[in-house]
């Protein structure tokens, strides 16, 4: 116990000594900081005098008036005045010398009046700002007000054209895809007076179908057909008689001389010279002059003649001013149909729907030709005249072993301008259907880009477009099959008995997901991507009649027996106008305690929100909620309408009112 008296009594002078010297380093580091802050002051680096200043008050445990007198030197060169006035007072409270005195005595005599200016500074700044959010509110007022007059004009407008668009869209509806339709009031393409033009469309792609006279057409394989005379002066010149077959007449090809083809409608051909046991020829029938002809090639001067049948290829463009369409039903409706939003392009009259042909800028006349594989026959010798002189020739006989029906074509940079759908194209389709197989192979082929006065061959199941236009030649059958909910589940196509045509599948909500493409029992494709959507016919007005409130129908199916006279007549004209819908529920807010009578109120409310959203309808909500005894929503509304009260400039007290009366039942 005495050892431990001892160790205790000589260690305590070295903890004295101990703590002493650390006070004493501290003292020093906040001098080092001090005079490191004076350095930064004369390098007129101010706020870093200002940051070794608080290391120096720090280091030493306080303040001091050097370190106070300093700091306001330094808040006087940065302009900050309030502060430099604040450590000044600091200062004197710390008994400064005459020496600091002497310092800080230029400050002295200008800081009161530094003060007042940067008071005087931020009283404006603060007003300034004050003005300043006082025009951004009465700005956005303005725009809120510019903004619901530009709602309220665009449902007058919406009011006037949505029954045009309504009927023009039924219209373009019943318009069916993939048959074909007769074009009326559009200038004829030819001189053909009994020029005929057939659309078929399918999507945003359309083909034309020129027909300069579909009974000379449609004779082709049964008339006679004339070969290669057209450029002959003397017509007997370019006949050669062969005595295998006295009675056969062949004349020579304008293109090749040593090839003839019969005239009386065959395929058979004889050559001057070798030819080969198998080869392949490719023949072209045409109008020339009023006569069907066939040679081995095709004229590049045959410009625009008006007996051969043509084909245009384009675009339909499908526009709408959204802004103008407030049945929300309806656009969704228009936009399912392929209907894009005018946008920049609005029209300063607004008209309705825009539905226009959009032509690649050329159009193709057509050839249909035939690929034809011959067998040579035994040889044979032929006489013809040349100058008036006879002369004979050998030549091989040769006869048709196969035959390919192809199209042909010339192109040319005439075409149409854009123009109207509707008033262009009857309403319903004439009983010919090219199905959509077809069409994408025909619109491709027809929209290819190949140059004037080429010629181009595809092959093809007719011989040129108008027989692709196939005559339906008895009635389809459908068989269909219906959701437990009413939509139909399936569409099913037959022809005679066959599985024809494109079959559907809808989903319950009445969404097509798939398709199967059948032709006589042969299945072809499947699809179940579609690039819009497309629904079961009535599927839409069902699922209105179960789920959705759209009309003043179900007001009046839903509330017809507690509805007055009065709600009766004019709820047939209010469904899209957010004002009288909020006449209406104010109205029932103010005289009905009934629930029946206060839900009703609720859905013209609410409706009236849909429209448009405003101090009033948002104090009505709030009202009809706290009456059906909703207290946190009905608070929930009237924060909102309070809100948009104040930016709107309105008088807000009622709603203030009613907020207490909510506060009170929470």
């Amino acid at each position: 116990m005495k050892l431990n008296k001892y160790i205790l009594l000589t260690l305590l002078p070295l903890l004295f000594y101990s703590y002493d010297s650390f006070a004493q380093s501290d003292e020093m580091k906040s001098k080092a900081y001090y005079f490191s802050a004076q350095d930064s002051y004369e390098a007129e680096n101010y706020s870093k005098a200002l940051e070794l200043l608080d290391k120096s008050e720090e280091a030493g445990g306080a303040s001091n008036a050097y370190i106070e007198a300093l700091r306001a030197e330094c808040y006087a060169k940065k302009g900050e005045w309030i502060n430099a006035k604040k450590s000044l007072d600091k200062c004197f409270n710390f008994g400064p010398s005459n020496e600091v005195l002497k310092r800080i005595s230029p400050l002295l005599i200008t800081v009161d009046e530094k003060v007042e200016a940067a008071k005087e500074a931020e009283r404006k700044r603060i007003e300034e700002a004050r003005l300043k959010e006082l025009e951004r509110l009465e700005r956005e007022r303005q725009e809120e007000i510019a903004r619901m007059e530009n709602d309220r004009k665009n449902r007058e407008i919406a009011k006037s054209l949505e029954p045009s668009v309504r009927r023009d869209l039924d219209a373009f509806k019943k318009l069916d895809k993939l048959k074909a339709h007769l074009i009326t009031n559009r200038n004829n393409f030819t001189s053909s007076s009994k020029e005929k033009q057939y659309i078929v469309f399918y999507r945003d792609k359309y083909i034309v179908y020129i027909i300069p006279d579909l009974d000379k057409i449609s004779k082709l394989d049964k008339d006679k057909i004339y070969y290669s005379s057209y450029t002959s002066k003397d017509k007997d010149e370019d006949r050669i008689y062969v005595p295998r077959m006295e009675s056969e007449k062949f004349r020579t090809s304008v293109f090749y001389g040593n090839q003839a083809v019969s005239d009386d409608g065959n395929e058979n051909i004889i050559f001057s010279g070798t030819a080969y046991p198998q080869f392949e020829k490719r023949l072209y029938y045409f109008f020339w002059n009023d006569y069907k002809h066939c040679d081995f090639d095709v004229f590049e001067e045959f410009k625009e003649e008006i007996n051969n049948p043509y084909v245009e290829t384009g675009t339909i463009e499908k526009w709408i001013e959204y802004d103008y369409i407030s049945d929300p039903e309806l656009l969704k409706d228009l936009k399912r149909y392929g209907f894009k939003d005018l946008g920049s392009k609005k029209r300063s009259n607004p008209s309705g729907l825009v539905i226009k042909f959009k032509p690649n800028n050329f159009v193709k006349m057509i050839y249909p030709t035939k690929k034809v594989t011959y067998n040579r026959g035994p040889e044979v010798t032929g006489t013809y005249w040349k100058n008036g002189e006879k002369y004979k020739k050998n030549y091989f006989y040769c006869e048709p072993a196969s035959v390919v029906k192809q199209v042909g074509y010339v192109q040319y940079g005439r075409h149409y301008n854009e123009t109207d759908l509707l008033p262009n194209i009857t309403e319903s389709g004439f009983d010919y259907v090219l199905n959509d197989f077809i069409f994408d192979l025909n619109y491709k082929r027809y929209s290819d880009n190949i140059g004037d006065g080429k010629v181009w061959i595809h092959k093809s199941e007719g011989i040129y477009p108008s027989r692709e236009i196939k005559k339906i030649t008895s009635s389809f059958e459908y068989s269909k099959d219906y959701y437990s909910n009413g939509i139909l589940k399936s569409l099913k196509s037959y022809l005679a008995g066959k599985k024809s045509g494109i079959w559907k599948y809808y989903d319950e909500t009445g969404l097509l997901v798939k398709t199967e493409k059948y032709e006589h029992d042969v299945f072809f494709y499947e699809t179940t991507e579609f690039d819009t959507p497309e629904y079961a016919p009535g599927a839409k007005e069902i699922l209105n009649k179960s789920e959705t409130k759209t009309s003043d129908n179900w007001l009046i199916r839903n509330f017809g027996d507690e509805m007055t006279e009065e709600q009766r007549a004019t709820s047939n004209e209010v469904w899209d106008d957010w004002e009288q819908l909020n006449a209406m529920a104010w109205e029932i807010y103010k005289k009905y305690d009934d629930p029946k009578q206060i839900e009703m109120g609720i859905v013209l409310v609410e409706r009236s929100l849909e429209l448009a959203v405003n101090y009033f309808n948002l104090d009505t909500h709030a009202a009809l909620l706290y009456k059906n005894g909703e207290y946190s929503k009905a608070k929930t509304e009237a924060l909102k309408a309070l809100e948009t009260g104040k930016v709107q400039k309105q008088d807000v007290s009622g709603t203030k009112n009613l907020l207490e009366l909510i506060n009170q039942k929470l």
